[in-house]
């Protein structure tokens, strides 16, 4: 029955397809072709799908088929077809097709095929996503990406081809991130009054863009119409400063991923540090796993069946006292885990692991997972990763390497603000221990704090762009229903869209807040939260949080964490150092010892210990020892006279 059906199908297709060719409506004809291969992929008969698909891209143009790399001739039309949207569907579909066809007969060459088409389909969604302004539409172009990346690490992975899978494994995360910085770069290569015109439009365009998610459909019209007019004068806006200024078009022409070979060898160096770079796909997960010696390429199998054991993992950080009312069940989970996320061959022998997440393993707190099986009852003595391993976050390695050749200059200063140190204000409680972390912070740093009433929005502002060390300690809201996520103030809130348009230069950025590290997830951009914003906003370090901390734990933790910096030791060592001493503290209670309690917090952020100064360092003895000789000579002068 299936089978006539399919006939019937192809027969009126075909019909179809000689209407369209009479008419000369190419278009159409390149869908019904589209479709006929289609209809051959689900018969089984990838070989028909593959000439299919390849019809209905020749169609558009006839001679259009790269070679390997892509000629100059096929990107100058890719880059001025009007079928750009046509062309990556088509396109993608075949690379379905190849894939079919190794399934079915393990032949190589399928793979080999693929290589100048996954070329020019990378090439042509980057034309896609250039073409427009509005970070929404691009965000949208991403999202549609993602299955084309998912099948060429999947080609890649078959192959075991690790510098290709590297390059599309950093394509398929956080680009628009990458591109914000450089056009942030761009703009400070243009005079001011046409920064602030940018700046303008685009904080238009994102309150259009807000109000067209909550509007009516009554108004919903009036308000695309004028999103739209305020996308066409930005684009023109940014085709002007491109003519104009050649540094900001170098800038602003795309943000280019670094290389496999780079980035092992100024990063993985031995085995003292490994990649761990996920792809979390609409059907299966992957994982590169490299340290300076080996790199394995591996299928984590169904995301959906990963997202569910997430999901279950998850849930016991939802509550304080899941963990403890079933430590057995937890660890037999977190070592379940360890197993699917990192089913390396071999020990993990590096003690540095750069994680690399992908889709909802964004939210997995990788430190609280075991690297052996646990028996025993004590959850402080668990084999935590934490124990043996210092775990470091970044949205790409492109983002990480940035970060690590940041080369500004130290400043000396700390912003502390907790505005709710001794006062409560509508559903923002007091938190007790917000005076324990800016006294651990002025044990260690000059810091300038603001507390209750004083931790205002506009003490926010005048602090921004001056602090080495900005800690918040605070409320925070993380928003996964589609709302805002923001940091509570004492008279206001900063948002995420507040942090799109200011220029945040800290050295590190302490969030010591619920939720500060969770948002909506993006598919290819990775998590909307606010450790993302502050790293837009010109951040090179942070430290938030992926559910609700409890204040005195937080406290303790923040407090080791800012000794440790004081001491040198780099921030995410300083970070790991803090929760391993927590861990063996005799005098926290023992249910204080569960995972809940330690491991809300995470550092994405460079390997490099702090550049601001601390108020023990040498380089504040030499400024006390000129003042106190400066003094010393005053006097003396004086008694001379």
């Amino acid at each position: 029955m299936k089978s006539q059906q399919h006939d019937s199908a192809a027969q009126l297709l075909k019909e179809a397809l000689e209407l369209a060719r009479k008419a000369e409506a190419k278009e159409d004809a390149a869908a019904i072709m589209d479709n006929i291969g289609e209809l051959a992929l689900q018969q089984g008969k990838p070989d028909q799908a593959a000439d299919w698909f390849l019809k209905a891209m020749q169609t558009l143009k006839a001679d259009f088929y790269p070679d390997s790399p892509l000629q100059k001739a096929e990107r100058q039309y890719l880059e001025k077809t009007p079928y750009k949207v046509d062309l990556s569907i088509y396109l993608n579909d075949l690379l379905r097709a190849l894939l079919a066809q190794h399934e079915q007969s393990g032949e190589e060459q399928y793979l080999q095929a693929a290589a100048p088409w996954l070329k020019a389909g990378d090439y042509l969604i980057d034309q896609l996503r250039s073409a427009h302004s509005d970070a929404g539409t691009k965000l949208f172009w991403r999202e549609e990406a993602l299955p084309f990346y998912e099948r060429a690490v999947r080609i890649c992975t078959a192959q075991q081809a690790t510098a290709d899978a590297f390059y599309f494994l950093e394509k398929s995360q956080s680009v628009l991130l990458l591109e914000a910085l450089a056009e942030a770069d761009a703009l400070s290569t243009i005079p001011d009054s046409l920064q602030q015109q940018e700046r303008a439009l685009r904080r238009q365009l994102n309150r259009l863009q807000l109000e067209l998610d909550q509007a009516g459909s009554e108004s919903v019209a009036v308000v695309l119409d004028q999103a739209l007019g305020v996308e066409q004068e930005l684009e023109r806006l940014t085709d002007y400063l491109s003519q104009s200024f050649p540094v900001y078009q170098r800038q602003t022409a795309g943000a280019a991923v670094i290389g496999w070979e780079p980035f092992q060898r100024n990063y993985l160096k031995g085995q003292s540090r490994a990649l761990i770079h996920y792809l979390f796909g609409e059907e299966r997960a992957y994982l590169l796993y490299a340290n300076g010696q080996e790199s394995q390429l591996l299928d984590l199998g169904s995301s959906d069946t990963l997202a569910r054991q997430v999901e279950s993992f998850l849930h016991w950080f939802s509550a304080p006292t899941l963990i403890e009312q079933a430590p057995a069940a937890y660890k037999e989970q977190a070592y379940a885990l360890f197993q699917k996320l990192l089913p390396i061959s071999g020990p993990l022998k590096a003690k540095a692991l750069l994680v690399i997440p992908g889709g909802p393993l964004a939210y997995v707190p990788f430190e609280a997972l075991l690297s052996a099986s646990y028996p025993g009852t004590d959850l402080s003595t668990a084999p935590y990763l934490v124990n043996s391993h210092v775990v470091s976050y970044s949205f790409s390695a492109t983002l990480y390497d940035q970060l690590e050749n940041n080369t500004g200059s130290p400043v000396m200063q700390a912003y502390a603000m907790a505005p709710f140190a001794q006062q409560a204000k509508g559903s923002h409680g007091t938190l007790e221990y917000s005076p324990v972390e800016l006294e651990a912070i002025a044990a260690h740093f000059q810091v300038h704090s603001f507390r209750d009433g004083a931790a205002t929005r506009q003490a926010f502002i005048a602090a921004m762009g001056q602090a080495g060390i900005l800690h918040l300690s605070t409320h925070a809201y993380g928003a996964y229903d589609g709302k805002q996520p923001y940091i509570a103030l004492a008279d206001s809130s900063i948002f995420l869209t507040d942090l799109y348009h200011w220029d945040i230069p800290a050295e590190l950025v302490v969030l010591s807040a619920c939720q500060s590290n969770i948002g909506r997830l993006a598919l290819g951009e990775g998590v909307l939260g606010l450790g993302r914003g502050f790293f837009y906003a010109g951040a090179n370090s942070i430290v938030a949080s992926l559910w609700n901390l409890n204040d005195q734990s937080a406290s303790q933790i923040i407090s080791a964490f800012y000794a440790s910096l004081a001491e040198g030791q780099p921030k995410a060592a300083a970070l790991q150092s803090a929760k391993a001493k927590y861990l063996q503290d005799t005098k926290v209670a023992a249910f204080r010892k569960s995972p809940y309690y330690w491991a809300g917090l995470t550092y994405y952020g460079d390997s490099k210990p702090l550049k601001a100064e601390g108020a023990g360092s040498p380089l504040w003895w030499a400024f006390g020892l000129i003042g106190f000789l400066v003094i010393a000579a005053y006097f003396f002068g004086r008694r001379r006279a």
